[in-house]
């Protein structure tokens, strides 16, 4: 019986340690040549909550000789019990506060903004499935859905995130058109930019709602269960609860920069004026190309849109939004790199609208094609427009948009 204990223990071992591997593989870069670099500190992290794991199959499964001083044992079990009553008390506080809302419990503040979280359980409280939906990363937060039923006379959900990945609107794309939902939305109005052309990385799980798990295929669920289960032995996220809790004890919450509203709008609460926000972003960026992880076979997400969109029959309008001039100046324009990046997203899309009658782009990068202000009236940042610059955004896409619907329309009448 000892050795298929033993052979279990070397199974599992290979096979945590293989898992590890891989991530540290996928997650490495090649300027990561420091010792302290994001990917190694990640492979230590791991070998040490597989080396506990193991450790504590170890002590239960492996039979320990019995000692002449019948106190010796019951001292090991002590100890052993106090250990792991200990893990377990580290374990349980990451679970029930969440600090980065990665485990469904929501009972205290986050220490990371839950929009991603709340826009789901938001969502799947509609009374009724919007007509339109908005799609992509945090530039569109300040798009309201009451202005275009205002405007357009169409129901409006936003579903932008904050820190976007691919990963997440490939399943946003199964959410919001799952075979569940009798009518799905008739238009999506997609956010996108160069920098949106980057390929799917099969190891990117660390911000993923974990509202998404039943969306996910077998492998990439039991890669995201990894992934949290070894989250629980992270360091950082036990310290960053214990910082919750203090915040709860002194009646505060972590100050989040968004104030999301049920249907999707989101009030921004800017750190810093305009000028400070565009000096903030440049001296981040110093070290950094525009377009870092763009890869010309990462046009996946975006295809994917398009191919459902002739399965359930809907619209995609893509638009290319706003960008300061001072960001777009002082450090897109600065590297050619960006220039390629921007001139491939740019012929996709003119392929796009050529191929599919249900495909839109509009480009509207540049601020003055829809006569927005580039003060702090227009731009919160380099590339986070205010809500007054968001509406002459949707005016000036409400043509497209209303073009878009009336195709979908057409397209489903056609049905049999």
């Amino acid at each position: 019986m000892n050795w298929m204990k033993r052979l279990f223990l070397i199974f599992s071992s290979a096979f945590l340690i293989l898992l590890a591997g891989i991530q540290f593989i996928s997650e490495f870069q090649p300027q990561d040549v420091s010792l302290f670099s994001d990917a190694f500190i990640t492979l230590i992290q791991h070998f040490a909550s597989i080396g506990l794991f193991l450790l504590i199959v170890w002590q239960n499964f492996t039979a320990h000789p019995q000692q002449p001083d019948s106190s010796a044992p019951k001292t090991a079990f002590s100890g052993w019990l106090s250990f792991l009553t200990l893990i377990a008390l580290c374990i349980l506080t990451v679970i029930v506060i969440n600090p980065r809302g990665l485990y469904g419990v929501r009972l205290f503040p986050q220490l990371a903004n839950a929009l991603k979280q709340d826009k789901i359980q938001y969502y799947w409280a509609l009374d009724a499935e919007p007509e339109v939906i908005i799609l992509g990363s945090s530039r569109t937060l300040t798009i309201s859905p009451a202005y275009i039923q205002q405007s357009l006379g169409l129901k409006a959900f936003n579903f932008g995130f904050s820190g976007v990945s691919p990963n997440e609107l490939f399943l946003l794309s199964d959410l919001i058109f799952s075979d569940n939902k009798p009518v799905p939305p008739s238009v999506v109005v997609f956010d996108l930019s160069p920098s949106d052309i980057a390929e799917l990385r099969e190891n990117d799980l660390a911000e993923i709602p974990i509202e998404f798990l039943p969306y996910m295929s077998v492998k990439k669920a039991a890669a995201f269960l990894l992934d949290r289960y070894l989250q629980l032995f992270n360091l950082h996220q036990f310290s960053e609860a214990v910082y919750v809790l203090q915040y709860v004890k002194e009646n505060q919450t972590p100050q989040n920069y968004w104030e999301i509203r049920p249907d999707g709008y989101s009030i921004f609460l800017p750190p810093d004026n305009l000028t400070q926000a565009l000096k903030r972003q440049l001296k981040q960026r110093e070290t950094m190309v525009p377009c870092q992880y763009f890869n010309k076979k990462g046009d996946q997400v975006i295809r994917k849109y398009v191919a459902l969109s002739h399965q359930k029959n809907f619209s995609v309008v893509f638009y290319y939004s706003p960008v300061h001039p001072v960001f777009r100046e002082n450090y897109l324009e600065k590297h050619e790199h960006f220039e390629r990046c921007e001139s491939f997203f740019l012929d996709l899309m003119a392929t796009l609208v050529e191929e599919n009658e249900n495909i839109f782009f509009v480009d509207i990068s540049h601020p003055e094609t829809i006569n927005l202000a580039i003060d702090d009236t227009g731009f919160y940042d380099g590339f986070h427009i205010t809500p007054a610059s968001a509406e002459k955004l949707i005016d000036y896409l409400a043509p497209t948009i209303q073009q878009a619907y009336q195709t979908s329309a057409a397209l489903r009448e056609s049905q049999p």
